[in-house]
């Protein structure tokens, strides 16, 4: 038989799934409780039971090849089945005895577990009466929580309230009886708060408190003062508080009195005694204010009455140091009376001794700068002092008076004036600090309660100075090292003693017009005279004039080299005006822009801050002020420059300060007329008198010559001065450095005429003739003369042959004469070999000139004289010989 398709096989396999279908779901349906659910699980039960059974081989070859009969094969199952359930049957009658023990023993199990069960039963309902014990003391504990926590909150309340009202033995045994110390000041602290305490008031006003108010809470409730406790308390706390005030003041008096003994370390004092229960004052100050204000009065009268006895005994002290550097009759133009000795008429040289040089006085400026730290160190002289008996070197602390005497130094007054204040300002910047701390509020009043009779003390000492001071460098000194003591005290923040040092400028201020006025009025009325006659080597006073002046200029320079830097740095275009001059002596010629110094801005006395008073004062014949600094301070100001025009000409510079205008200022300097621009003002008339003083002694003598001469040697002292004192610019000494060069060139040209003035009045001649009647390249075009014997230049052969000859024979000897001449005239060496070379140089050049002159009118062919010209080489190394001699 043919094995049939898969097809036939599927189809075979879909008959018998339907038929098992219908089978198991006949039943279902009838009995109506089927669900779709149950039916689609049964469909894929047995669609993967057929899946299994199409998964044996032998099985699905069989039913491919159709050898498998699926009645049988059922039939073939049944009959397995059958002997498997008699098999299963023979299985358990063999094992019966076994299951009866199996059995036993499950009915033994079910007797343990149902007694297990009664004994957990009676476990439970004992832990349900348990549990109503435990709750019970649960709750009992909770209610002794609240009662511990209510009675340590009654019993903290009630600690409290006992600590800020009851008074300890302690507390009250160190209040009566124990020493004032820190122990004694804590106590003192603590009594204050059961004072304040007790006697708070905010709870005596109404009933509605805030009961938030943990000092409130602590009392009940109710107000501390009103509690029966505090109402006992209150009288205790108040009397040992009153017994607390009387020791304190006790204890501040007698320290207040240990002040006002002698030899006494105020400062100690201070610090170990007074400020260090600085908290007890203020206690006082609560506590009783009458006893606070009686411990102030008692401070300040006390070191009210000891500052005025140690600043009266160190100022007496130091007034026996005082050297007295100048008296009325030290003027720049002093009488040659007032230099000779009383009995005899010769001059005393030691009277004619410069007592306008600064030295070493200059040194106080160091000692301010370096206690302010606010600008360089001033430039120093490498001169010594001339003042012999004045002390030499100079400390930056004060002077130690008993030292001094012992050692029997003497000082000028700006050094004494400087440790004054130093100590001055030294004690009030203590006491102001102290009376800060100590008084709080009340320390400025007190501090001016302190000082007012140390500081009208002060300056009735500086004022009776004053009265018979004629030392301008000195109160110049004075007002610089006030000024700086005006920064020191600013930079320590103590503004005390601002108007006490307004004060003292408006002493020195004054005082320093008077005398400026005096040393003017000495250069104003002084003839040669009274100055004692005149020759032809520098007076005294050009140099006297030159001392004073570098003097003033080096006290205004000073120590401020940062005030240029701030200066240039909002002018950086200022350089372009000022002049660089030159040593006088480095070259015998300038040009003419160089000769234009005069009326240029100098750097003399640029910049320097001077404290004035600082408010606006006007005092008969005094400086007045009224411009400020940074500090609140009138300032020098620096925009000072020279004078146009020659000095000795008959239009002189008028030495009012209106004639400066259009040449004597820049157009941009400042018409300001504080102290400072008025003193620079003095200075300029001064250097215009000075000026007219020496064309006055200059006219004394006879011959025009004689009179370069002397002012040639009194400018050249002057110069020389300036230079040495290191003042290397400034209006002053360009003034003088060109008025020097004006009168060399008048010089070489009077020494030029009286050897060869001959040739020069020919030269001079021919030239502006020549330049008037011939000129270009026609000058020379005819060189025949005419029948007289002159050429058409309108040059006479037989003068100019002359002139040679009379040059060629007698030029070395001029020469020689020249240097006589030179080196008797100048007693300044170098100054006369510079006039020398210059005088030397200008003979070549007039005789260069001369040949130009032949040349130009014997163009075509020279005269037969001409042989008999020096040559310039020749002239020259003459020259050369004098230059290597010197």
């Amino acid at each position: 038989m043919a094995s049939p398709s898969s097809a036939a096989v599927q189809n075979a396999l879909g008959a018998v799934v339907s038929s098992v279908g219908k089978d198991v779901t006949g039943p279902k349906q009838s009995s109506g409780a089927t669900l779709d659910g149950s039916v689609d699980a049964e469909q894929e039960r047995l669609s993967s039971d057929l899946a299994l059974f199409l998964s044996n081989p032998s099985l699905r070859e069989a039913l491919a090849d159709g050898s498998l009969d699926l009645s049988s094969y059922s039939q073939t199952v049944a009959s397995e089945l059958a002997v498997a359930e008699r098999e299963c049957i023979q299985l358990y009658r063999s094992k019966t005895s076994q299951l009866h023990a199996l059995r036993e023993e499950m009915d033994e199990c079910d007797a343990v577990l149902a007694s297990l069960q009664e004994m957990l039963l009676g476990f439970q309902a004992d832990l349900g009466g348990l549990s109503g014990d435990i709750q019970e003391l649960q709750n009992k504990s909770r209610t002794l929580g609240v009662q511990l926590k209510n009675r340590r909150a009654a019993e903290w309340g009630l600690c409290q309230f006992l600590d800020r009202i009851v008074i300890s033995p302690n507390l009250a045994q160190v209040i009566m009886h124990g020493p004032v110390d820190k122990t004694y000041m804590a106590c003192v602290a603590e009594l204050l708060k059961k004072y304040a305490y007790v006697h708070d008031q905010k709870y005596d006003q109404d009933e509605d408190e805030d009961q938030d108010d943990p000092s409130f809470a602590i009392s009940g409730g109710i107000p501390p003062s009103r509690t029966v406790a505090g109402a006992d308390m209150k009288h205790h706390i108040s009397k040992l508080r009153l017994v607390a005030v009387g020791r304190v003041r006790d204890y501040f008096l007698l320290k207040i009195a240990e002040l006002r003994r002698p030899k006494t370390n105020v400062r100690m004092i201070q610090l170990n005694s007074l400020l260090k229960y600085v908290d007890l004052m203020d206690f006082l100050a609560d506590a009783s204010p009458e006893c606070y204000g009686q411990i102030k009065r008692v401070y300040v009268e006390s070191m009210s009455h000891t500052l005025v006895a140690l600043f009266r005994t160190y100022a007496a002290q130091l007034q026996r140091l005082d050297a007295v550097v100048a008296t009325r009759s030290d003027l720049i133009a002093i009488d040659d009376a007032t230099l000779r000795n009383a009995f005899s008429t010769k001059v005393n040289l030691q009277k004619r001794g410069d007592i306008f040089f600064l030295g070493s006085r200059a040194a106080i400026l160091d000692t301010v700068t370096n206690n302010t730290s606010s600008s360089n160190q001033a430039t120093k002289s490498t001169n010594t002092n001339a003042n012999s008996d004045m002390a030499s070197t100079r400390s930056a602390g004060p002077i130690l008076a008993h030292v001094a005497l012992a050692e029997g130094q003497r000082y000028p007054y700006e050094e004494i004036f400087r440790s004054i204040m130093m100590h001055l300002m030294d004690a009030a910047t203590n006491e102001y600090v102290f009376v800060r701390l100590f008084f709080k509020e009340h320390g400025q009043e007190a501090f001016g309660e302190m000082f007012g009779r140390t500081l009208s003390l002060v300056l009735e000492q500086l004022e009776n100075y004053l009265f018979n001071c004629h030392d301008c460098l000195g109160i110049l000194l004075m007002i610089k090292v006030t000024h700086a003591q005006k920064r020191l005290m600013k930079s320590r923040s103590v503004p005390a003693l601002d108007g006490f040092l307004d004060r003292v400028t408006h002493l020195l201020w004054p005082r320093l017009k008077m005398c400026m006025d005096a040393q003017l009025r000495s250069i104003k009325s002084a003839t040669a005279t009274s100055l004692g006659g005149v020759d032809l080597h520098a007076h005294y006073v050009s140099r006297r004039y030159a001392e004073f002046t570098c003097s003033i200029l080096l006290i205004l320079q000073a120590n401020n080299k940062e005030h240029h830097q701030h200066q240039h740095q909002h002018q950086p275009n200022q350089h372009q005006h000022t002049p660089n001059t030159k040593d006088p002596h480095s070259s015998s010629k300038r040009s003419a822009s160089s000769r234009k110094l005069v009326g240029t801005p100098g750097g003399g006395a640029n910049s320097v801050g001077i404290i004035t008073p600082s408010s606006s004062f006007v005092t008969p014949g005094g400086y007045s002020a009224s411009e400020r600094d940074d500090d609140g301070n009138a300032s020098i100001v620096s925009n000072q420059s020279g004078h146009s025009g020659s000095l000795f000409q008959s239009n002189r510079i008028h030495s009012s300060a209106s004639s400066l205008g259009a040449g004597g200022r820049s157009s941009g300097v400042s018409h300001r007329t504080s102290a400072g621009d008025m003193l620079m003002n003095d200075l300029s008339i001064m250097l215009n008198e000075m000026v007219a003083l020496l064309e006055k002694l200059a006219d004394t003598h006879s011959t025009n010559k004689k009179k370069i001469v002397f002012l040639i040697n009194n400018l050249d002292q002057i110069i020389c001065i300036f230079q040495e004192r290191r003042v290397s610019s400034g209006r002053e000494l360009n003034t003088f450095v060109d008025l020097l060069m004006k009168q060399r060139e008048l010089f070489v040209e009077e020494e030029l005429l009286q050897s060869f003035s001959k040739m020069i009045a020919f030269v001079q001649q021919t030239e502006a003739h020549l330049s008037r009647t011939m000129g270009g390249a026609n000058s020379a075009r005819n060189n025949r003369g005419d029948a007289s014997g002159t050429t058409s230049a309108g040059v006479n052969p037989s003068v100019v042959q002359n002139l040679v000859s009379e040059f060629a024979a007698n030029w070395k000897r001029g020469i020689d004469q020249i240097n006589r001449n030179v080196l008797s005239y100048f007693s300044n060496f170098r100054n006369g070999m510079e006039i020398l070379k210059q005088v030397l140089t200008q003979l070549l050049l007039y005789y260069t000139r001369f040949q130009d002159i032949i040349r130009r009118v014997w163009r075509s062919k020279l005269p037969p004289f001409c042989k008999d010209l020096v040559s310039t080489t020749v002239i020259l190394a003459e020259i050369k010989k004098y230059a290597l001699s010197i």
